[in-house]
Parts: C-alpha cells; sequence; structure tokens
C-alpha cells in the first residue's frame, strides 16, 4: 500500500468518528480539528510538507445527506503536486 494510501486511510478513520452527528458548524469544526491533527502529525514526521482543511457550508449546503470535508497536502518531494482529497461522512 502506497502512502498516499495509507494517508487516505487514517483520514477516513478520523471523519468516520464525526458520521453520525449532526452537520453543522460544531461538526464541521470538530472534523476540521481532528483531520488537522492527523496531518499536523504527519508534517512533524516529515511525510508532507504542508496541509489545508476545509469543512463549511459551502461545502455542506443545508439539506445535504452527508457532510464533506475537503483535504489538500503536499508531499515533500520538491516537485511533487498537491493533492487534493474529498472525504464524506455519511
Amino acid at each position: 500500500m502506497s502512502y498516499a494510501q495509507e494517508l487516505q486511510r487514517a483520514l477516513e478513520a478520523a471523519v468516520e468518528q464525526h458520521a453520525f452527528e449532526v452537520s453543522g458548524p460544531g461538526q464541521w469544526k470538530a472534523l476540521e480539528r481532528v483531520v488537522g491533527a492527523v496531518l499536523s502529525r504527519e508534517r512533524s514526521a516529515g511525510r508532507i510538507r504542508a496541509f489545508a482543511v476545509r469543512c463549511d457550508e459551502e461545502l455542506n449546503p443545508p439539506g445535504s445527506d452527508a457532510t464533506c470535508v475537503e483535504v489538500s497536502y503536499q508531499p515533500p518531494a520538491p516537485r511533487a503536486k498537491a493533492v487534493v482529497l474529498r472525504l464524506v461522512a455519511r
């Protein structure tokens, strides 16, 4: 399994912890925190250079049946392109 696949599984597991909560600002901030914590550990270990996490009303309009978290990270290789993931909690 590649590092990108391992990281995606770790992020999906973090998001899954909040899958049954009501979608709203409280849940969005909680998701940003838990996903950010996973990515902070990866950055501290040198496995990624930078990251951003977004979970807001634009990604999760009223009436959505799932909560979406957008994650982007920069691999450590100097010329590597940023990776963008959309994680969904149903």
